[in-house]
């Protein structure tokens, strides 16, 4: 009988609003209990929990919400049967280093395996390792710069850097027979790669992944097979309730169960919904109409000309976001009155943290400089 191994995966789990106040009382079931037997077959399992652990006290400055959660969810994992969560993220340092090193302690408490952050930038890029089955699996977990990522001095989230993580990834094929990179990152509310996230990934396998795994876009997305190894370009919201959204791409998503069996790799994936009317994950039965929305986004993944296409109309649709980024005066009588009386041309601090976000985090860059070129080219 051949030995086969499952990794269960799971995208990003912030516990708010409803689902923040069921955990308060424990009430975790009414919450998960769709998914528990899901992550019980499994021989590991991993999700990412998408905020530190820590009161909500002294946030940093930056774009996007501040978020956190309590040790509720501890139980809730606990309860669940998830092994291990993944901590790149750009959430993880919302409440600075002290929440980083929090959120490490509790998990470590409760035996519950982390990968992604660490207290320095050196124990944030570790590789988490573990034998299951007998065999050894390598975990590599890493973010996009936005305002989480460790410094030599600091805590925080592992970088996308790819020349660590080909050191990285050359170590651990070493130690381990399997490895699974995941990797948080990409560009919200976009349903498909950008062109520079398909060849980050396909580089990954050439150095040495035998799966890539993305979450962080809040949509789902397709996959591929790049030389016989699964790359999936994100796995929407796990359990994420906000108030505001209801029967959008936001509320599904899919898990995804790695079955490793001798040199093959297979998987499943495992739709759900979450926090629509009611603020729990739960598995949908139509799986023929979810595979068939997962195959239209698998083909535009196979076709350059279209992804290309596609991410050019996203540009351009964001064009005056980046226009509004360098141009905050863009009424004519005002950029003349400022002129003239030697005013700011950064109406304030907030413009220099939205510039510096554009900048630094590489799903932004992206769209900040095809954006910035679009509009010079249109103005020639």
């Amino acid at each position: 009988m051949v030995k086969t191994t499952k990794i269960l995966v799971a995208g990003d789990f912030a516990p708010r609003a409803r689902v923040s106040e069921l955990f308060l009382r424990g009430k975790y079931g009414e919450v998960l209990q769709d998914i528990i037997p899901i992550v019980e077959e499994s021989d590991y399992s991993i999700v990412n929990l998408e905020c530190p652990i820590c009161e909500s006290k002294n946030p940093i400055v930056k774009t996007g919400p501040n978020l956190c959660t309590d040790a509720s969810v501890i139980g809730a994992l606990k309860h669940t049967g998830f092994c291990a969560v993944t901590l790149a993220n750009n959430h993880i340092k919302d409440f600075g280093p002290k929440g980083v090193t929090n959120t490490i302690e509790e998990l470590e408490k409760a035996d519950i395996d982390y990968t992604g952050a660490g207290k320095n930038l050196y124990d944030a890029q570790k590789t988490l390792y573990k034998n299951i089955d007998d065999e050894t699996f390598a975990f590599i977990n890493v973010c996009e710069h936005e305002w989480s990522i460790a410094t030599e001095t600091e805590a925080g989230a592992a970088p996308l850097d790819l020349i660590s993580l080909h050191s990285q990834i050359d170590c651990a094929k070493e130690q381990a027979k399997y490895i699974i990179a995941i990797v948080h990152g990409g560009t919200e509310l976009y349903p498909h790669p950008t062109p520079r996230m398909k060849r980050t990934y396909r580089f990954l396998v050439d150095c040495g992944a035998d799966v890539v795994v993305s979450h962080h876009q809040h949509v789902f997305c397709g996959y591929e097979s790049y030389k016989d190894h699964p790359i999936f370009y994100g796995l929407g919201n796990f359990c994420f309730d906000s108030r505001k959204r209801r029967n959008e791409r936001w509320n599904e998503g899919f898990m995804v169960n790695l079955i490793f069996s001798t040199d093959i790799i297979n998987f499943q994936l495992i739709p759900y919904t979450q926090c629509n009317e009611e603020p729990k994950v739960k598995l949908i039965t139509d799986n023929d109409t979810f595979h068939k929305r997962v195959e239209e986004l698998n083909s535009i993944i196979a076709d350059d000309t279209k992804l290309n296409q596609l991410y050019n109309q996203l540009v351009e649709e964001r064009c005056e976001n980046v226009r509004s980024l360098l141009e905050p005066y863009t009424n004519r009588y005002l950029k003349y009155l400022v002129k003239r009386l030697g005013g700011p041309y950064l109406k304030s601090n907030r413009s220099y943290i939205h510039l510096l976000a554009h900048l630094q985090c590489e799903a932004h860059n992206d769209i900040f400089i095809d954006g910035l070129r679009k509009i010079v080219n249109q103005s020639l």
